[in-house]
This record gives C-alpha cells, structure tokens and sequence, in this order.
C-alpha cells in the first residue's frame, strides 16, 4: 500500500493570561487554529503519528498531550523527542534519564 505523509503545523504554546497584547491574541489564536487543524487530521483510527517534540521542559509534553487526546493510549503512534544533548543537564537523578526514555504517558 501506498503511503501519504500529512506535515501539519508545529504546535505552540500560546500566551495566557487576561490583559494580552494583539499580538499575544493573534498568536493564541494561531496557537488554538493550529491544534484544531492537528486534531482533525489525526483523529482518523487508519493513520499512524508521528510526534516529534522538542521540550524545554521534558516533563510537560505540550504535542504529546495533544496526540494523547486522538490516540490516548499511543498504539498507532511513534513519539520522537530530538537534542536530548540539550537536556542532558535536566536530569537530576538516573531514573529522570530511565523515565524520559521509556516516554511515559503524559497525564493531562
């Protein structure tokens, strides 16, 4: 069978708060836009996804919970996480390094 591969936009995570500039709406907006348009792609039960996350902060998954709330218990999902060099120094412990590469289940 044939393989067609959709790139969607990449997630951002948008400003929050109650006095937002234009520019801070604008990109909540674009922020909100871009995970409906993820959403409605990935939802399709005959599509695997890809997730490529690149966190600052290893533990909140912004991308993962989003493919999470398609595929909530990632079986037709392939998650890749990029410049784990980059992280290195948010280990704290060896089991931080055993948690981040056995890719737990974000909770929401």
């Amino acid at each position: 069978p044939n393989m067609i591969v959709i790139d969607t936009p990449g997630m951002i995570h948008p400003p929050k708060g109650r006095q937002l500039t234009h520019q801070q709406r604008a990109l909540a907006q674009a922020a909100r836009e871009a995970e409906s348009l993820v959403l409605s792609k990935i939802r399709c039960q005959d599509y695997i996804i890809l997730c490529v996350e690149d966190t600052t902060d290893w533990k909140h998954a912004t991308t993962r919970n989003i493919v999470m709330q398609a595929d909530p218990q990632l079986t037709r999902t392939v998650l890749v996480t990029t410049k784990l060099d980059t992280k290195l120094p948010q280990f704290s412990e060896p089991q931080d390094l055993e948690e981040f590469i056995r890719a737990p289940i974000v909770k929401e």
